[in-house]
């Protein structure tokens, strides 16, 4: 499916990109299919000391620059490094403030092309449905989990490929300020909070992990707020054990494996706005059950040397 040159369907994109121009490229080609008339590139600056990142990140820019195929192409190119958190969640704000709404890819997504045209009619058909606040391309239970229509609403939700508006992204909060009184209060006890979930978001309060997506994971949830979630996924990540940006082994990144399959259009819509519990219930238990929070906190250690 080849979307029209300059797509109304496709929605501004952001593209966040660092240190691998083998990635950068191939999405580069996906995204290229969609059209949008408007690309936003975040690219964050060379580490101190690593000529290798200044080599590779002027081969980026040189791609940005031979870009020929978008209207508008609008840069942010740091020019010193921030890192993953600060880097990141920098770019997303300048991405919505000047957009008002779009899609968010990190260099080590692939999305289907169905992923754009999905994206659009989202957050066209929720733009004023404010509890809705984010639109996953990503279903770590893609095809193991049965719904009549082509997508449900979670609590949960992961952000490898997704979408979002800005009267969401002002809640976000990369210092995450409310934490302590959340946990006071005892909300961090109820559902979808878990221990693991908890203690993630103490390590993110604490500055003990250089990450932006943790702190959106709890704002979303401390807001009550709701993910789209296609029932298959529709992007892949394909940069674990990549050198480079979050220098998180293949090992630690196999149980996040999904199948991919395209999206159909017309979209079957759910008949309510409601979190499906047991997608959600389902979600928990297998990360969390039979080995996998093990895993989980195999993978939190791997983020945790995450050295952009």
């Amino acid at each position: 499916m080849k979307l029209n040159r300059y797509s109304d369907q496709t929605p501004p994109i952001l593209l966040i990109v660092f240190n691998r121009p083998e990635l950068t490229a191939r999405l580069l080609d996906r995204i290229k299919i969609a059209c949008p008339k408007v690309l936003y590139v975040a690219c964050d600056g060379p580490r101190p000391g690593r000529q290798d990142d200044q080599e590779k990140i002027c081969r980026i820019h040189s791609m940005i620059a031979a870009i020929d195929w978008c209207k508008s192409v609008k840069t942010l190119f740091q020019p010193v490094n921030l890192g993953c958190g600060r880097g990141e969640s920098t770019a997303m704000s300048w991405f919505l403030n000047d957009a008002g709404e779009g899609i968010i890819l990190e260099d080590d997504t692939l999305p289907d092309i169905s992923f754009f045209k999905f994206c659009g009619e989202m957050l066209d058909r929720y733009r004023e449905t404010t509890n809705v606040m984010q639109v996953s391309g990503y279903n770590y239970l893609s095809g193991r989990y049965e719904t009549d229509s082509d997508y449900l609403f979670s609590q949960c939700g992961f952000s490898w490929g997704w979408a979002t508006w800005l009267r969401a992204w002002k809640y976000y909060d990369y210092t995450m300020k409310s934490w302590p009184d959340f946990k006071k209060m005892g909300y961090h006890r109820v559902f979808p909070f878990t221990q693991v979930s908890s203690h993630i978001f103490d390590l993110a309060y604490n500055g003990q992990v250089d990450t932006w997506d943790y702190q959106w994971n709890y704002v979303r949830a401390a807001n009550s707020g709701l993910s789209v979630v296609p029932k298959f996924s529709l992007v892949e990540n394909i940069g674990f054990g990549m050198d480079g940006a979050h220098n998180v082994s293949s090992a630690a990144g196999k149980p996040f494996k999904a199948m991919v399959h395209p999206m159909s259009f017309p979209v079957k819509h759910p008949q309510f706005i409601f979190a499906d519990k047991y997608y959600d219930q389902m979600l928990i238990r297998v990360v969390e059950e039979g080995g996998f929070g093990m895993r989980i906190r195999r993978f939190v250690a791997s983020l945790l040397n995450r050295n952009r």
